[in-house]
């Protein structure tokens, strides 16, 4: 049932031109930069936890449906919307998750709080223990491409079957972007989606500055890739798609 802030945003586009949207937001993969963008265009969009306590039916008249939800949220809209992802190098998109998370209010979430206190190597530790921080940074793509995001039951699924179900719903999108390609998959989903082509920069939400793979110990990029290798088979095989495309197209 809709509260009032559904209500509120639940109207009718004068845009007739611009196609429904599902977008599958992954964080830290320049996803908020694609939905700021398009609250400029589309009357009705929904992004981030806007989707959490409600079903998936009672978005049917939002336009532009984006958030930080998984495929069995997802999939009830992919057949009738243009239906995108982006994915990033796994262990970018967790060290990017870290610095954001130091940089956030400590009262506001508990990874955010566990990100201030420790240093990158004790927080990445904690994700083998505590839910909360894991469910953030351990195969978060893969998880979140393959059934849900927050509520996982972690019994009832092997990495290897996260893996699979992952690589098996790349195919039901109708864009996989990539943050690495970040302009070249924007445009490309502007002109898709009936939107216009940005004539600047529209990252948002980045943290430029902080430090990368090649800035940290060799213990914690060894933990980064333990808590990634779903997450790092997924990204290849879509980029292995995205060359194999580019190869037909040209």
């Amino acid at each position: 049932m809709y509260n009032s802030f559904f209500k509120k945003i639940n109207k009718t586009s004068t845009n007739n031109n611009l196609k429904p949207a599902l977008f599958l937001h992954i964080q830290k993969t320049a996803g908020s930069s694609i939905v700021e963008y398009a609250r400029q265009y589309y009357s009705s969009v929904i992004s981030h936890g806007d989707f959490m306590y409600c079903k998936p039916e009672e978005f049917n008249d939002i336009q532009f449906i984006s958030g930080h939800f998984g495929y069995e949220f997802a999939k009830y809209y992919i057949p009738r919307r243009y239906s995108f992802v982006f994915l990033r190098d796994p262990v970018e998109r967790v060290l990017s998750f870290y610095y954001y998370c130091r940089s956030g209010n400590l009262n506001d979430f508990k990874a955010y709080r566990a990100a201030r206190e420790n240093n990158l190597e004790q927080f990445l530790a904690l994700g083998f223990t505590d839910y909360s921080i894991g469910h953030g940074i351990v195969n978060n793509q893969a998880w979140q491409l393959a059934c849900d995001y927050g509520l996982r039951n972690i019994r009832k699924y092997t990495n290897s079957e996260i893996q699979e179900l992952a690589i098996n719903h790349l195919d039901n999108f109708s864009y996989i972007g990539f943050t690495e390609t970040f302009d070249e998959d924007r445009d490309n989903l502007m002109k898709a989606l009936g939107l216009p082509i940005p004539e600047c920069d529209t990252k948002t939400n980045a943290n430029y500055g902080r430090p990368n793979r090649k800035d940290i110990t060799s213990n914690a990029l060894e933990i980064l890739h333990e808590i990634t290798r779903a997450d790092q088979v997924l990204y290849d095989e879509a980029w292995s798609r995205k060359r194999a495309n580019n190869k037909k197209s040209s």
